[in-house]
This record gives structure tokens, sequence and C-alpha cells, in this order.
């Protein structure tokens, strides 16, 4: 089973839209690893997303995930 962390943020992901705090300007400044988007975690085999934030298209993008058939939230 092939698991891909989508986003590990938690529930503010970085950069939040509008912030000017120091860390939000590195993370649009310099992306990856410093942007992190919302928790969720796709499940190739089945093509499942477990939990989905605001950011949810971004995320899938960046892993280039073309197909979802099951979607769980956990809260």
């Amino acid at each position: 089973m092939e698991l891909i962390i989508l986003g590990s943020g938690g529930a503010n992901p970085t950069p939040k839209p509008f912030c000017q705090c120091p860390a939000c300007k590195k993370a649009r400044r310099l992306g990856k690893p410093y942007k992190r988007n919302g928790s969720s975690l796709f499940i190739k085999d089945i093509n499942a997303v477990i939990d989905c934030g605001e950011d949810i298209g971004d995320s899938l993008n960046r892993r280039n995930v073309k197909k979802i058939d099951n979607l769980f939230i956990t809260h």
C-alpha cells in the first residue's frame, strides 16, 4: 500500500492568506519546505483521500493525483 502525504501543515497551513508575519513571507518567497498545506493523506491503491483542507486542490496538483474514488473525513 502506497501512502502519499499531501499536507502536514495542521489546521493552519503556511502561508496563511494575507498574513505578513516573517514565517508566511518566507514560505511565499521560498516555497517548499516552508510552504505547508493542511493535513491530508492519499492512499494510492484505492484512490482515497483522508481529510482535506481548503488547499486540497493545490496539494493534489503538486502530487499529480488524477483520480479520487473515496474521501474520508475524520473530524
